[in-house]
């Protein structure tokens, strides 16, 4: 399936701007706190540069038959956002 933009009808070069200026800021926080962020940036990274290749991203995983289609660096960005969660979580309960 090919996604050519995301929620809200933003997509074409607003997305692809956007898009960089996000993965640019996870790359600061993945050298600066770690861990999480690297999947996070790695991730979007991959987004972007299919993206940018195919003017597209490529979703292909029917989502437990839901019909939500997602790619292993949407799976890869959401560990990465889970990885966070709990690192934020656990430095509280401490």
């Amino acid at each position: 399936m090919k996604n050519y933009g995301i929620s809200f009808g933003i997509n074409g070069v607003f997305f692809i701007l956007l898009s960089i200026i996000f993965t640019l800021l996870f790359l600061y926080l993945a050298i600066k706190k770690g861990r999480g962020y690297w999947l996070i940036f790695i991730g979007a990274m991959a987004n972007l540069i299919e993206r940018i290749m195919l003017g597209y991203v490529r979703d292909y995983w029917n989502f437990f038959y839901l019909g939500l289609y997602n790619n292993i660096n949407d799976w890869i960005i959401g560990i990465g956002v889970l990885i966070c969660l709990i690192d934020i979580l656990w430095k509280k309960s401490k």
